[in-house]
């Protein structure tokens, strides 16, 4: 009798049969043959999860997806309670020590073994102690893995899976780790409990060999401690929630936004990429990271503002009409690295703002000094401001008739280096073609824009193909439109495609510029 095809295939291509393959699968692969039980195995074992910190506190009590999902705190979380009124402050409960484990049970206080979410601690360190033991018996295990996700619950009291240690010191590959953090500490009173809980989890990073680490949960504390990994090359931050986009949600509202590098590290020596994501950080913040990091080659940043003092070191009550302050390209370019090093760099707004509305003269930022740039996004908001305003169109809707976007003249702003432009357009204020009523109409009958609407984009084309030195190596144009200012607050992943008149597409693909235009849906 032959045997399959398949149970004759090589380790190697059966590697890339089962990559996509998820976790339930893999286990069963593991079962079905023996030819299939290395390659499972070790795709099995690249991600692992891993329990760090858990608590009694709640919303632990619960499991399942309630509890992954109550854990993000609230805005009322993050109310600090010494600002509450004296009639509605709650006493501090005493700050005990954390637990660690493992312990025997007569070793753990009765009262924490009787709690109702006490079960959930248990179900944690079992599944850390089952994974020291499995790596222990057979360590070729630990050598598969390059991934691990934490999971740290923050609250009183605090148990240590202090286990954690011991793994990662027998993981010899892991070069990536994803942070979540569930913190409902609220208010100053809890920041030395804060403090104890980051300690306990920087015993577990700070020796290891990290280059890339994805925080999910961004507290300013944490950020702090993490992005100074030593080995650190790539940092990555994945809101999970719209209340943790904004600095501004974890510390009270009158403090400097820039923070999060009190006390300063001393550098970060090989930290090449950095992204915000929807987090937002301040040009004050972004000097801060310039000043520590040598080799920046990759930046994607959502700005709190454009300016380095606004909202930022001098609040607007204190100072209600601050002279010019300097403004974020004024800080990329007091690094005179950067123009060498950097290749890619994102400058977004984030939906609760609106860059258009401040007491500053607008200007028109350049970037040609950053003569190695080979990919740029920008939000409309820095090219497209009230200096291109047509007079009298407050309440025009199409965008041609509010604005001279030809005279804002964008390609000279461009170094010819950049491959990729993208310009986003922060919503229902910012359109690529048109707002309000003409928003609807434009989408029932877009041929009914008359050619002067699309002039400002063809632009683009025709200056390249004048052979003037201005977009000498643009490969790709993308218009994007996302929620903005006075939308639900969250960028829409909802897009219509336009296919603009033959016409233009005819000067672009002349011009060898891939045209990739993205409205928003209704």
């Amino acid at each position: 009798m032959t045997k399959p095809m398949i149970t004759t295939l090589s380790n190697d291509v059966l590697d890339q049969i089962f990559e996509d393959v998820d976790r339930k699968d893999l286990l069963s692969l593991i079962k079905t043959h023996r030819v299939f039980h290395k390659s499972a195995q070790r795709l099995l074992f690249q991600s692992i999860d891993l329990p760090v910190q858990s608590t009694l506190a709640p919303p632990f009590v619960q499991g399942g997806h309630a509890a992954e999902v109550s854990h993000l705190p609230t805005r009322q979380d993050r109310q600090d309670p010494d600002e509450e009124p004296l009639q509605y402050r709650r006493e501090p409960r005493p700050l005990l020590p954390p637990v660690f484990l493992p312990l025997e049970d007569y070793q753990i206080p009765k009262e924490y073994r009787e709690h109702e979410a006490y079960g959930n601690v248990a179900a944690r360190q079992h599944t850390i102690t089952l994974f020291l033991q499995a790596i222990e018996k057979a360590p070729e295990l630990a050598e598969h893995v390059r991934h691990v996700r934490i999971d740290a619950e923050w609250g009183l009291p605090l148990f240590v899976h202090e286990q954690a240690i011991t793994i990662f010191d027998k993981l010899p590959n892991v070069r990536s780790i994803e942070v979540t953090v569930k913190d409902r500490l609220k208010g100053s009173r809890w920041h030395a409990y804060q403090n104890i809980c980051m300690k306990q989890l920087w015993a577990v990073l700070e020796d290891e060999l990290i280059e890339t680490v994805t925080l999910k949960t961004p507290t300013l504390r944490i950020l702090r401690e993490l992005i100074q990994i030593p080995t650190l090359k790539t940092f990555l931050i994945e809101t999970a929630a719209p209340w943790h986009e904004s600095p501004e949600s974890d510390i009270k509202v009158f403090r400097i936004i820039h923070n999060w590098f009190d006390p300063d590290p001393d550098s970060i020596p090989n930290l090449t990429h950095f992204n915000s994501g929807t987090f937002q950080i301040s040009p004050l913040a972004l000097g801060k990271l310039l000043r520590l990091s040598e080799k920046t080659e990759s930046l994607h940043l959502t700005l709190n503002c454009l300016y380095a003092l606004q909202r930022d070191i001098i609040p607007p009550w204190f100072h209600p009409t601050p002279p010019t302050p300097q403004t974020v390209i004024d800080v990329l370019q007091a690094y005179p690295e950067l123009p060498s090093s950097l290749k890619q760099l994102s400058l977004l707004e984030p939906p609760s703002a609106n860059f258009r509305e401040h007491p500053y003269p607008a200007f028109s930022p350049s970037f040609t000094f950053l003569k190695n740039l080979r990919v740029l996004r920008v939000t409309s908001s820095l090219w497209y401001n009230n200096l291109v305003d047509l007079p009298n169109s407050a309440k025009k809707t199409w965008i041609w008739q509010k604005q001279d976007r030809c005279a804002a003249a964008a390609y000279t702003l461009v170094p010819p280096s950049v491959r990729e432009l993208e310009i986003q357009f922060c919503g229902p204020t910012e359109a690529i073609f048109a707002t309000g009523e003409a928003w609807a109409q434009f989408r029932r009958l877009p041929q009914a824009l008359p050619p002067k609407g699309l002039n400002w984009i063809t632009q683009f084309a025709e200056m390249k193909l004048s052979g003037r030195g201005f977009l000498t190596e643009l490969t790709c144009l993308r218009l994007t439109e996302v929620a903005g200012v006075g939308s639900k607050g969250q960028a829409s992943a909802a897009f219509e495609a336009y296919k603009p008149p033959r016409v233009v597409s005819e000067v672009f693909g002349e011009a060898g510029i891939e045209l990739v235009v993205k409205l928003a849906k209704a």
